[in-house]
C-alpha cells in the first residue's frame, strides 16, 4: 500500500500595507512649520497611521489567513459532501471546520522555524487535540498552495485507500478528513534560500489528525461515482469574496470617521502653509 505522503508545496504571503516616510531636517529650506503638539495638525499625522494599526493587527481568530483558509476548506469539503468532485465518491457527512487558537499557535511555532517539511506529532499536539495533522507549503501564493493540496484528489483511490504509484495524496485526504473538526493556520516570512525562494512559509494544523490508522477519509454516502461540479466557484473567486467580506467589517466605520478627521487635517495643513 502506498503511504499517503505530503510533498513540499508553494505559498506566498498576502501583501500587507507598508508605510514609508522621509524626515526633513529643520535646516532644509526657509519655510518651516512649527507644530504645537496639541494642535489638530499633529493629530493629522496620527490619523494617517492609525487606520492601518487598527485594520492590520497580530493574527487572531479572525485573522485574514485563517478566515481565507477556512473558506477554501469549506468549499472543498462541500464538494465531496454534495458529490461534485469527479472521480471521488460522495461523503455521508462532512462537518465544517472551526478555527482553534491552540493548534494555530503550534502552526505559528513551526512556521517561525522556516524549515521545509513537517514538525513531529508530539511538537504540534495540544491539550485539546493529542493528535494533530499538518499541511505545509513553501513558495507560491495562498490560492495556488491550497489548489496544489486539493488537486491531489486525482491521485487518490478511495476503494484501496492508496495514492497512485509515485504520487502523493496526503494533503487532499487531510483536507476532506471527516473526523477533523478544527483548523489553525499560520505563515512566516523567511530568509530567501534555495528552499524558500520567495521567503514565505505556510502551515495548517488539523485536529483531530487525518491520515490515521489506515482509515479512509470519510464514510461513503449514497453515490459511489460523482460528476464534476457545475458552475464551480474558482479558488480566485473565493479569495476575492472572502477578502471583500473581511473589508466589510466594523473597521469600516472607523475608517469613515478617520477619513473625515483627516479631511479636516488637510484643510488645516493648507491653511498653515
Amino acid at each position: 500500500m502506498t503511504q499517503l505522503s505530503s510533498p513540499q508545496l508553494k505559498f506566498v504571503q498576502l501583501n500587507s500595507t507598508q508605510i514609508s516616510s522621509t524626515q526633513r531636517h529643520p535646516t532644509h529650506g526657509p519655510n518651516r512649520i512649527r507644530l504645537n503638539m496639541n494642535s489638530p495638525l499633529c493629530f493629522c499625522f496620527v490619523c494617517l497611521i492609525l487606520p492601518r494599526a487598527i485594520v492590520r493587527g497580530a493574527p487572531t481568530s479572525t485573522d485574514e489567513l485563517n478566515t481565507l483558509m477556512i473558506q477554501l476548506h469549506t468549499d472543498a469539503r462541500n464538494k465531496v459532501l454534495t458529490c461534485q468532485l469527479a472521480g471521488q465518491p460522495q461523503a455521508k457527512s462532512m462537518p465544517d471546520l472551526i478555527y482553534d487558537q491552540g493548534i494555530a499557535d503550534k502552526a505559528q511555532t513551526w512556521a517561525d522555524t522556516c524549515t521545509v517539511g513537517h514538525d513531529t506529532y508530539d511538537a504540534r499536539k495540544t491539550a485539546t487535540f493529542p493528535s494533530v495533522g499538518q499541511n505545509f507549503a513553501g513558495n507560491g501564493d495562498f490560492g495556488s498552495a491550497f489548489d496544489a493540496w486539493f488537486s491531489e484528489n486525482t491521485n487518490y483511490m478511495f476503494d484501496t485507500n492508496t495514492c497512485a504509484s509515485t504520487k502523493s495524496c496526503g494533503h487532499y485526504t487531510q483536507i476532506v478528513w471527516a473526523k477533523t473538526t478544527h483548523i489553525g493556520c499560520a505563515f512566516k516570512e523567511c530568509p530567501k534560500t534555495a528552499q524558500f525562494r520567495y521567503g514565505k512559509s505556510i502551515v495548517c494544523n488539523y485536529g483531530p489528525a487525518g491520515n490515521f490508522n489506515n482509515e479512509k477519509p470519510y464514510v461513503l454516502g449514497a453515490q459511489s461515482i460523482c460528476s464534476p461540479a457545475k458552475n464551480t466557484t474558482t479558488t480566485a473567486a473565493i479569495i476575492t469574496a472572502t477578502l471583500n467580506n473581511i473589508s466589510d467589517s466594523p473597521h469600516q466605520e472607523i475608517w469613515i470617521q478617520l477619513n473625515v478627521i483627516c479631511g479636516f487635517c488637510v484643510i488645516e495643513l493648507l491653511r498653515l502653509l
